[in-house]
């Protein structure tokens, strides 16, 4: 039972994400994929949300890296 779940988890993947500390603060580093294709992308807080309609981070395609 447990691998047919691992399996279903696995098919319905689609990006991964590591925490890191930069300089600036933490962020998010990893891929989403779109379109069969892996792509680089980074995730920050928003640090100029000022409304609940504001998003509370923001992704950011990661340029200068092979996915």
């Amino acid at each position: 039972m447990m691998a047919y779940m691992n399996t279903t988890w696995t098919d319905q993947q689609r990006g991964a994400f590591w925490k890191k500390d930069g300089k600036n603060g933490k962020y998010l580093a990893g891929y989403i994929i779109v379109n069969g294709k892996k792509m680089p992308v980074t995730v920050f807080p928003n640090k100029y949300k000022s409304k609940d309609n504001q998003p509370e981070f923001i992704i950011y395609e990661t340029f200068g890296q092979n996915g």
